[in-house]
Parts: C-alpha cells; sequence; structure tokens
C-alpha cells in the first residue's frame, strides 16, 4: 500500500532534494531501520557496498553480539517495551567471560492486551564455551538453521502488566566464554550489532582485567564496536550508509 506512493514522491523530487534523501536514507541504514534486499546478484552487492543491506558485519570481528527479540504475543507491545543492557566481560588469562542481562519493563496501558510474549535470542561466535541462558522456557523447537560462525542461546518469556501498578519487568541473562584473541595491538574488538528496527535502549559495559575495571555507557542507536584493551574500553561507531550521488570529473 505504501511503496507505489513513496516511489511516485521520490521519482518525482527535484535532483536539488537528492543529497538530502540520500542523507536521510544513509541515517536509516546505519541505524537500520532501512534494510534492502534484491534478488538481483550486483544490486545485492550494492547494497552491502553501500551498508543497506541486512549483512551481518559483525561476522567480521574476533568478538560480537546480536540480542533479538521476537514478539509472538499478538500484541503490539514492543511499543511500549524498554530495554537496559549490562554486559559484563572479565579477562583470566587467555579467557574472556561474559555475563549479558537484558533488563525488561513493560509499561502497556491496561486497556490493551498487555502481556509481552517474546522468544528471545543471543548471536555470539560459534566457539564460544558454557552458553547458557536464564529465567526464560527453553525452546521445543530450537533454531539449527544458523548464519555462519554463530551459536545461539535461546528461550521464550513472558512479561504481563501488573494492573495495580501499571507495570511489568523480567530480566534474562545470558552467559558465556570465548578465548582472548588480542593482536599486536593486545586488543580486542567486540562488534554489537542492533536488532533492525528497535529504538534506542542504554546498554552499559564493563571489562575487567585483573584489578582494573572500566565501564562505559552507549545505547542501541547504532552498531557500535567495544575496543577491550589495557588502556580500558573505547567505544568506536560500527556500520555506516555510506551511499553518494555519482559526481563527474573532466
Amino acid at each position: 500500500s505504501i511503496a507505489g506512493p513513496l516511489m511516485q514522491t521520490v521519482s518525482a523530487l527535484p535532483s536539488t532534494a537528492w543529497p538530502q534523501l540520500l542523507s536521510g536514507l544513509n541515517a536509516m541504514a546505519s541505524s537500520r531501520h532501512v534494510q534492502a534486499y534484491f534478488n538481483n546478484t550486483a544490486a545485492e552487492q550494492e547494497m552491502d557496498r553501500i551498508g543497506w543491506s541486512g549483512s551481518l558485519p559483525m561476522l567480521a570481528y574476533p568478538e560480537f553480539m546480536l540480542e533479538v527479540e521476537s514478539n509472538f504475543g499478538g500484541t503490539k507491545a514492543n511499543y511500549w517495551v524498554s530495554r537496559h543492557y549490562s554486559v559484563d566481560i572479565e579477562r583470566a588469562g587467555s579467557v574472556l567471560h561474559h555475563s549479558v542481562v537484558v533488563d525488561l519493563t513493560n509499561r502497556t496501558p491496561t486497556q490493551y492486551a498487555s502481556s509481552y510474549r517474546c522468544y528471545i535470542r543471543l548471536y555470539v561466535p560459534s566457539d564460544a564455551s558454557g552458553l547458557k541462558i536464564s529465567s526464560v522456557k527453553e525452546a521445543s523447537y530450537p533454531l539449527t538453521t544458523l548464519p555462519a560462525s554463530t551459536a545461539v542461546a535461546q528461550g521464550w518469556f513472558q512479561i504481563n502488566v501488573d494492573p495495580k501498578t501499571r507495570i511489568g519487568a523480567d530480566s534474562v541473562k545470558f552467559e558465556y566464554d570465548t578465548p582472548w584473541r588480542a593482536g599486536t595491538s593486545n586488543s580486542v574488538d567486540l562488534y554489537w550489532e542492533k536488532q533492525a528496527g528497535v529504538i534506542p535502549d542504554p546498554i552499559t559495559l564493563s571489562y575487567q582485567d585483573g584489578a582494573r575495571r572500566w565501564t562505559v555507557t552507549s545505547d542501541t542507536g547504532l552498531d557500535h564496536i567495544y575496543r577491550l584493551s589495557d588502556a580500558g574500553v573505547t567505544v568506536l561507531p560500527g556500520h555506516t550508509g555510506s551511499a553518494q550521488l555519482p559526481t563527474l570529473g573532466f
């Protein structure tokens, strides 16, 4: 219903509006509110090149996380659900121990069907060991087809709104270990890939190496790279939309 009128409007834009349009589309691709897929191989390769596709840039990094939630409750409760992610990473020699806690709050108004029934997954490197998930119901038919080089922890939960407080809350915890893959710079890059379509929720990441501990904050507005090193944690931008208008040179 939207595609036809939208494309008619875009096609009718004057050339002076093209830079602004492209800037807006790049911004939405960077925040994963727009992703494009084409059956045509050449077109899809171009979407990959400019950062507009649904590819997984996290797979190019030694460490990564992708938390995904699917609402199977038949409600629109996602609109009222907010989250806070607490990521604790501790280095012990050649091993990194990860603890990822997702604190969820459901504020759906009581006049609506207010439960948030969710199938949650966390994708991590395939060589992660001790991968487990807490506070969920085990999936009767777990995912078996995974992206290459990934492992997943998964399960069901439901958050109901208390009619008295008009709020519901729950937490899901993931834990796992990975090898310390430091290169010559003695640092490791952890790529956080956001779920497409979600609005920014806060992330608090702490990294501990012996007696030293560093904490940084960011959010799920964009993909982020967390660089773990002897100097602490540095937050860097992840993938971005980079389409440009063609130019003529003489």
